[in-house]
């Protein structure tokens, strides 16, 4: 490979050096975003260039320990609040302008792109169209800045969103697409390359469709009961802003999350100050992931979870509702124990025509010791073999650097990473960055498309063996439903997707036999690529309710819903609090002719299909809020406790065909709590 560089070496200075792999990346090899980039040159620190630096994000669990690599992330300037306020400088006049809030309310949190926010599912009043609105208030961070004191975007509080309700009605009809086009971050007409997903103006809308499903109504239901059942919105911003392999995903997640919460908290303190320390319950559903990562509880989106928790005042309830994800087939997954004298090959095939970047996570664990000195070497050498070129030599690469492949298109990026709740419990990762298979505007600088070998070997002087836990990031398209993203796969010769009769084959049988072949994955048998830990990356900790998906017909636990990993193969060190499983699973099909579930389309009357797990979340949380508001408690017991009762009951009743493997399912599987379309009529409480 290429001689050494480092992060902090060249003209970038210090900026770089506080930079992640992925943003590095992006700054100097991903083309996609040259005309941002150039505004860096000759740029004197963060706020000069493309990059903003927002107050409040904490590098760790317990006290700030100064500015880290997340402090610093992408966000155009035209979007930005040149003050650049943290995400609780709130108005003064907040409270009087949302209006009053009922003691006993329960607060959604919503966290995604694509919400509709004139939707008649989240108005209040008979008729058809509901002038009252849900939404407390709704921060848009993909729009231009005007006024606030939120870091980026913009925030529109209930009046000004029920007054642009008001001016899109004539009579009956509701004009939905002039409202989201009012209030979409995508239309910036000033703008010539606006940078927007355009999410309200597909067929279906994500984040639409999520809301609908965790706490729509029809809005001429019982008013006093809707009205305890307030929204705080966050509109994230489109896929180029965040990055197609979620590069600047959890710093605006983090601070969505604490807007909410401080939204919440100053709503309670100045309308209920009678009613003492304490605040509004609030139950935050994140429909989004990643598939790269610890998995050990400690990323970015858990710590500022669990900072929140602790900082609400009286205890009050806050609950963080997160998908396993859809990388169950994905074949984006491998774990191997490294034996000493033993190396691996991780064959990694790339399509063709792939107009996005493509990236592989590489953690190795560390014995005591390991790596502690300046210039220390990894203890795991890499090299990485482009398509039809020769064989290069494992490298042992330094913290904090990073080396080319011998064509020049890929990179592998060196750092270690604190992996427990305790700063000096680390892991080594790699992170192999590759350049598109396509680009039309810069043809001679593609990576190539075919089988790439990523070779791991021990450096010199190193015996004990380790874990090594290898995954491919999500790669999605600037649009929804675009192809040209098309993401990699690791091409196992020993991985198998199909049975002998050509079915779609899962981690385990369903129904369990209670046998040895119920797991389809044998250690003895199986090689290092599997469907086992292939769930969500940001949502292991077990303060974090990590849902699954299974079939509503049969109880079948649906193909695509990620597996984790057995309790006794958890990664971490034995002492961060990684949960065992997900806490529960809920319907995400309803039959094998009929996948997915149908919710709120972008138009008011209209409906849209989708399927995965981020629909099975949603369902979760309006269980969760079901629960608060009849004062019962909705964390990870109450949750896993009702599973448990609802799958035993689901199998004696005959709505279950048998038994599931809890590695799929958490704690049971529960009843489907939301959705659109028709009861089927027989009693089955099926919907068509």
């Amino acid at each position: 490979m290429k001689g050494w560089s480092a992060h902090e070496r060249g003209a970038e200075g210090a900026l770089l050096a506080s930079l992640t792999p992925y943003e590095h990346w992006w700054m100097r090899q991903d083309r996609t975003r040259r005309h941002e980039v150039a505004q860096l040159a000759g740029a004197g620190g963060p706020a000069e260039g493309p990059f903003v630096t927002i107050r409040g994000l904490a590098p760790s669990d317990g006290e700030a320990q100064g500015a880290g690599p997340d402090d610093f992330f992408w966000h155009p300037a035209w979007s930005r609040n040149p003050q650049g306020d943290a995400p609780d400088a709130l108005p003064a006049d907040l409270s009087a302008r949302i209006g009053p809030v009922p003691a006993d309310a329960v607060i959604v949190g919503i966290i995604d792109d694509a919400i509709a926010l004139g939707h008649r599912r989240f108005g209040i009043g008979a008729g058809p169209v509901p002038h009252r609105s849900r939404f407390l208030a709704a921060w848009q961070q993909g729009a231009e800045y005007q006024t606030g004191a939120q870091p980026l975007g913009q925030v529109l509080l209930r009046p000004e969103i029920e007054s642009l309700i008001a001016e899109r009605s004539h009579g009956d009809w509701f004009d939905d697409v002039g409202f989201n086009r009012a209030v979409d971050p995508a239309r910036r007409p000033s703008v010539a390359l606006s940078p927007g997903a355009r999410g309200l103006e597909q067929a279906a809308a994500h984040g639409t469709q999520v809301l609908d499903m965790a706490c729509g109504e029809e809005p001429g239901s019982d008013e006093a009961q809707l009205l305890r059942r307030p929204i705080l919105a966050v509109n994230l911003p489109s896929r180029r802003i965040l990055g197609l392999a979620g590069a600047f995903l959890e710093p605006y997640c983090v601070l969505a999350m604490q807007w909410i919460v401080a939204v919440a908290d100053r709503l309670w303190a100045e309308q209920h100050p009678q009613a003492g320390p304490g605040g509004f319950p609030v139950v935050l559903n994140l429909s989004y992931g990643h598939q790269a990562g610890t998995k050990t509880g400690t990323s970015r989106i858990e710590r500022a979870f669990r900072q929140l928790q602790k900082a609400r005042p009286g205890g009050a309830p806050l609950h963080l509702v997160m998908p396993t994800g859809n990388d169950n087939l994905a074949r984006s997954n491998l774990r191997w124990r490294m034996e000493p004298g033993v190396g691996l090959d991780v064959p990694w095939r790339l399509g063709p025509e792939d107009q996005t970047s493509n990236f592989v996570e590489i953690w190795v664990d560390l014995e005591a010791g390991e790596m502690a000195g300046a210039g220390a070497g990894a203890p795991v050498a890499i090299a990485v073999t482009a398509p039809g070129a020769a064989p290069d030599s494992p490298d042992a690469l330094v913290a904090a650097t990073y080396r080319d492949d011998p064509t020049g298109t890929a990179r592998v990026y060196c750092d270690l990473m604190s992996v427990g709740e305790a700063p000096a419990l680390r892991r080594l990762r790699y992170v192999v960055a590759t350049r598109p298979t396509l680009d039309p505007l810069e043809p001679g600088a593609c990576a190539r498309a075919g089988l790439w070998h990523i070779r791991l070997d021990w450096a010199e002087g190193t015996a004990a063996p380790r874990n090594v836990y290898v995954n491919i990031q999500i790669d999605i398209a600037p649009l929804p439903g675009g192809s040209v993203s098309r993401r990699g796969y690791f091409d196992s010769p020993s991985y198998r997707t199909h049975d002998p009769a050509g079915r779609l084959l899962d981690t385990y049988v369903y129904p369990l036999t209670g046998q040895g072949a119920d797991n389809l994955e044998p250690a003895d048998r199986f090689g290092p690529v599997q469907r086992k830990g292939s769930q969500n990356a940001l949502g292991n900790h077990e303060a974090v309710l990590l849902i699954a998906g299974h079939r509503l017909c049969d109880g079948r636990p649906a193909d695509v819903s990620a597996t984790t990993y057995p309790l006794s193969q958890q990664r971490g060190d034995g002492k961060a609090p990684v949960a065992p499983q997900a806490a529960a699973s809920f319907p995400v099909d309803l039959s094998p002719g009929l996948t997915g579930l149908r919710a709120a389309g972008p138009r008011s009357g209209s409906t849209a299909r989708l399927r995965g797990t981020s629909f099975a979340a949603p369902q979760a949380t309006r269980w969760c809020v079901a629960q608060l508001l009849a004062g019962l408690p909705a964390d990870r017991a109450a949750l896993e406790a009702a599973a448990a009762d609802a799958d035993a009951a689901g199998i004696a009743e005959g709505r279950f065909a048998g038994r599931a493997a809890a590695g799929k399912i958490g704690a049971g599987r529960m009843p489907l709590t939301a959705g659109r379309g028709r009861p089927r009529g027989d009693g089955s409480g099926l919907w068509d």
